[in-house]
């Protein structure tokens, strides 16, 4: 696993964030763009921060924002 830092834009405004991303054998596609498009899409749906969200940024120790699952939901 590697940690890749993506941006995506929530209210307006770019963030960054760190993803835990599996390691690539370089046979699929842009495993950056992809984790950029998977954290854009979870702050689009409401699925960062909040009730009944899926996933949090949270800090790091070195105060990095990092993305962290905090529960599953089967719709």
């Amino acid at each position: 696993m590697k940690n890749l830092v993506v941006s995506y834009v929530h209210e307006g405004k770019s963030h960054d964030v760190e993803v835990e991303v599996p390691d690539s054998d370089g046979t699929e596609g842009d495993p950056k763009a992809e984790a950029s498009h998977y954290v854009q899409t979870l702050a689009d749906n409401g699925q960062l921060d909040g009730p009944g969200a899926t996933h949090e940024i949270v800090k790091t120790p070195d105060g990095k924002k990092m993305l962290r699952r905090r529960r599953f939901s089967s719709i």
